[in-house]
């Protein structure tokens, strides 16, 4: 017998999600809210999302240059869950004013949860307020090596040893 349910999410506070706490080595924090449409059957099931978090700081485990933190006035997120298995990140906007971006590309879950695959891909576009607060001398490289529409990069690996590269 087919299931289909819709769920509404407003003001939850992400700092007091504990299994998302312990996914990363970041801490974070912010206001989740957004929508999920689920559809299921006994062998196959389905959910979108369009989440959204408000304030979302994201403190960093070791100090990049100055840079402890990255802070976003607010990032949205279009996704699909297939089976329980398979998260398809369609797209997610970052806007903030030290930086701005976009991600997508997937995550296949395993148990445990930090043994999921990541296959994401975007780009960040530093704005000039994250620019000065990294310091001259990654003040220079950014300047040297940005594109018009930010930096390409890649993250791969696993939730617990997440792989950045610079494209």
């Amino acid at each position: 017998m087919p299931v289909q349910a819709d769920s509404l999410l407003e003001g939850i506070q992400i700092k007091n999600i504990q299994a998302l706490q312990n996914l990363s080595d970041y801490n974070l924090a912010g206001v989740l809210g957004g929508t999920i449409a689920y559809k299921g059957t006994r062998t196959s099931n389905i959910a979108d999302g369009d989440i959204s978090i408000l304030n979302c700081i994201v403190e960093l485990k070791t100090p990049f240059f100055n840079l402890k933190d990255l802070t976003f006035t607010q990032i949205d997120s279009k996704i699909t869950l297939h089976n329980l298995q398979n998260l398809q990140i369609k797209e997610t906007i970052l806007k903030g004013s030290q930086a701005g971006g976009s991600i997508s590309g997937t995550v296949t879950l395993k148990n445990p949860y930090e043994k999921s695959i990541l296959n994401l891909s975007g780009t960040i576009n530093p704005h000039p307020a994250l620019i000065a607060k990294l310091g001259a001398m990654a003040s220079l490289f950014l300047k040297q090596k940005q594109g018009s529409s930010g930096f390409p990069f890649k993250i791969t690996g696993t939730l617990e040893k997440p792989d950045f590269s610079l494209k």
